[in-house]
């Protein structure tokens, strides 16, 4: 399993273990292409307001209602709609899990044609940070601000419950080009990453406040 294996590397990552994985992030598409269809924006806006996760039979989908409300608010209220066919595609045939050097033991499922990359982390740990963060994530991108933000979206966010006990995290991000071109047609080197969780020594926190005194309108 995923968690026996520590995903030390892709060869202990048996074709069952993808396999289901692909079959979940099937049942999750199902989950919120109805849930585009079902709710106009009143509803999104009244659910949201709540904490609130989602229990289904194949794990426990994170904040949901306001991963919605944000996703139609970029205008993208049938993005799970559109892109359905595809990406349940890619998980029927099989895709290509990528592992970074990251301590987290975390693989990425890219998928570039859609614009989203999908982390899978061992454990709940990323999505309790994400749901912390939830809040003002979806008060930022809500306000007049979000529109211009500096911050990756987060499209979906759940914990999945795999067979034999193993508890994985699935995090759904926009796809963001490392080396996107500048109004000139040059490529951007001046690129900061940051991550959810951030860097111990406390460097990402005061890059991402010096970069909001350098452009406030793009929000904190």
């Amino acid at each position: 399993s995923f968690m026996r294996s520590g995903l030390a590397v892709l060869d202990q990552c048996s074709e069952d273990d993808v396999g289901t994985l692909g079959r979940i992030l099937e049942n999750y598409l199902a989950c919120e292409c109805h849930a585009e269809e079902a709710f106009p924006t009143t509803a999104l806006e009244t659910l949201a307001t709540d904490a609130c996760d989602e229990q289904r039979d194949f794990g426990m989908l994170i904040e949901p209602w306001k991963f919605r409300l944000m996703r139609r608010a970029w205008g993208l209220q049938s993005f799970f709609r559109d892109h359905r066919t595809s990406l349940a595609r890619k998980f029927t045939q099989g895709f290509r899990l990528r592992r970074t050097a990251g301590a987290s033991a975390a693989f990425f499922i890219k998928c570039e044609e859609e614009g989203v990359i999908i982390k899978v982390e061992p454990s709940a740990s990323i999505a309790g940070q994400v749901k912390t963060l939830m809040p003002g994530l979806c008060s930022h991108f809500l306000g007049d601000r979000g529109r211009n933000s500096l911050l990756c979206r987060l499209y979906g966010c759940l914990v999945l419950n795999m067979p034999g006990g193993d508890t994985l995290s699935v995090l759904i991000m926009e796809f963001v080009d490392t080396t996107p071109m500048d109004g000139n047609g040059s490529f951007n080197t001046n690129i900061v990453n940051f991550d959810v969780k951030g860097r111990s020594d406390g460097q990402d926190e005061r890059r991402l406040r010096q970069l909001v005194q350098e452009h406030p309108s793009a929000g904190a």
